[in-house]
């Protein structure tokens, strides 16, 4: 708030100086008050509302005037920043709500995704189990007739009546060799805990 007491000028005008001019404008004190009311906000200041004394409106009543301006501009204010904060209240808990239901729909997606990759998973099992049992009896069928080959022919040179020659000897001895690790699969194949079926519903989710 700003008071000034205004002048008289020359020409018998009333006027009141802003209370940056220096030096003042010419003239005679009116011997009369003018009160600005100015808010100051951001910087910058706006004048809500001005009262000049004058023969009809004497002081007191001006000030009872200027008592209620204020009274209700601090009254409007308090109300605004009742208003804002209950405003800013309601972004808040909108803005947690929004953030629960994210982590809810995340959690919800991420579970989704791990049953998808568990179930993928129970597939690819049930899968390679079919495959290598088909592979292990397609090897046991070779190995098997690589190795009744070797007797055959073992068979074949002892009915000549003759002896085994060191050369037969070394080859039988390398072709039996070959047929013991020509399998591809473990000895122990199939281990019936983990070479068979199983029923998914009994695999707990990610495992085993």
């Amino acid at each position: 708030m700003s008071i000034a007491e205004d002048v008289i000028r020359p020409d018998g005008s009333r006027t009141c100086p802003p209370s940056y001019e220096w030096p003042r404008q010419t003239g005679k004190p009116a011997g009369l008050l003018t009160f600005s009311l100015k808010t100051a906000a951001y910087y910058r200041s706006e004048e809500i509302k001005k009262w000049s004394e004058t023969n009809k409106l004497p002081l007191q009543e001006l000030l009872a005037q200027l008592v209620g301006t204020v009274r209700k501009h601090f009254l409007d204010a308090q109300e605004r920043r009742a208003k804002e904060k209950i405003e800013w209240e309601k972004h808040r808990i909108e803005s947690e709500r929004r953030w629960r239901e994210q982590q809810k729909q995340e959690a919800i997606r991420l579970q989704q995704e791990k049953e998808r990759k568990h179930a993928e998973a129970i597939v690819a099992a049930k899968k390679i189990r079919r495959t290598n049992l088909i592979k292990a009896a397609q090897d046991w069928r070779f190995c098997g007739s690589l190795l009744e080959f070797v007797e055959q022919c073992e068979l074949h040179w002892k009915s000549q009546s003759q002896p085994l020659t060191p050369a037969q000897l070394e080859w039988l001895a390398w072709a039996k060799q070959t047929v013991e690790t020509a399998s591809t699969f473990p000895a122990d194949f199939p281990n019936p805990t983990k070479d068979g079926g199983f029923d998914p519903n009994s695999i707990p989710l990610g495992g085993p």
